[in-house]
C-alpha cells in the first residue's frame, strides 16, 4: 500500500516508476534531491507558488491536502498559497458541493520583472504537459 504522501506526489506527476527511481538513486548524491549526506539545505529552480501552479494544472480538482503533501509544506501553507494565487488573479477557484475547483489564469505575466515578459500558462503548460495537463489551464 503506498503512503499518502506518495500517493499525492503521483497525482501530481511522480510515479512509481519515478519513486523506485529515487530510491535507488540515493547512493549517489548527485541524484538524490533529498540527500541527507549534504551539509546544504536543497534547493530547486522553483517556489512553492510555482510547484502548486503545476499540481493545479495536472488536477483541477486537488484538495488542499494533496497539494500540501505534493509540494512539501502544511495545509496552511498550502492554504495560504493558494489564497495568494486566488487574490492575485493567477487562479480562479469554485466551489463545486464541498469541494474547490481551480482555473489557471494563462495569460497574466510572471511576476518576477526578469520573467515579466512570459505569461504564466507558458511556464505551467510546458512543466504540467507531461502529466497531460490542460484541463485547469484557460
Amino acid at each position: 500500500m503506498r503512503s499518502r504522501t506518495v500517493a499525492a506526489w503521483s497525482r501530481c506527476g511522480g510515479g512509481a516508476g519515478r519513486d523506485a527511481d529515487l530510491r535507488a538513486s540515493a547512493d549517489k548524491p548527485e541524484d538524490d534531491f533529498m540527500n541527507h549526506r549534504t551539509q546544504r539545505r536543497p534547493w530547486t529552480f522553483l517556489t512553492n507558488h510555482g510547484h502548486a501552479l503545476i499540481c493545479i494544472a495536472r488536477d483541477s480538482g486537488i484538495r488542499l491536502r494533496d497539494l500540501a503533501l505534493a509540494v512539501g509544506v502544511t495545509e496552511r501553507t498550502a492554504q495560504s498559497i493558494v489564497n495568494d494565487l486566488v487574490e492575485t488573479g493567477y487562479v480562479e477557484r469554485e466551489r463545486v458541493g464541498t469541494r474547490s475547483r481551480y482555473r489557471i489564469n494563462a495569460a497574466l505575466p510572471l511576476r518576477h520583472p526578469i520573467e515579466r515578459d512570459h505569461a504564466v500558462g507558458e511556464l505551467v503548460m510546458t512543466l504540467a504537459a507531461a502529466a497531460g495537463a490542460g484541463r485547469a489551464v484557460r
